[in-house]
């Protein structure tokens, strides 16, 4: 997994700044093209955070710059971590599905985001790779 790419800080602040959707289709572009995926990570395990529905999300980023800004308050002790596209296409996301939880893409520093079935982002990652692969 690559821990090369570095965003500078205006692109970090610019980009937190979009709207859902745009954040959305940020994520879905980047972690086909770079074929990773962040969360937040305690000694305790992975952080999920509850919907307004009252279902369990796990939080998705795609660098390490944004779930570093999302650090904080309750997951103050979290830290950011890489998992490998191929994990999250294969494992995560129909696990996710299995235990009955959600997905939150890209959350802001004010725990924004858009919520999705791990099952419905699995195809919009796989649409994108298919576009990637195709230019």
């Amino acid at each position: 997994m690559s821990d090369g790419y570095r965003l500078a800080a205006q692109e970090v602040g610019h980009v937190l700044q979009r709207s859902n959707a745009e954040r959305f289709e940020y994520f879905v572009h980047k972690v086909a093209d770079w074929g990773e995926v962040w969360s937040l990570r305690t000694a305790g395990g992975w952080v999920l955070f509850g919907t307004d529905g009252g279902i369990q999300a796990a939080p998705f980023w795609p660098f390490r710059e944004f779930a570093q800004q999302c650090a904080v308050g309750e997951w103050s002790d979290a830290y950011p971590e890489p998992i490998d596209l191929e994990a999250v296409v294969e494992r995560w996301l129909p696990g996710l599905a299995r235990d009955g939880r959600l997905v939150a893409v890209f959350p802001n520093t004010s725990g924004e985001s858009s919520t999705i079935g791990p099952l419905d982002l699995l195809e919009r990652i796989e649409c994108e790779r298919d576009k990637i692969s195709d230019d």
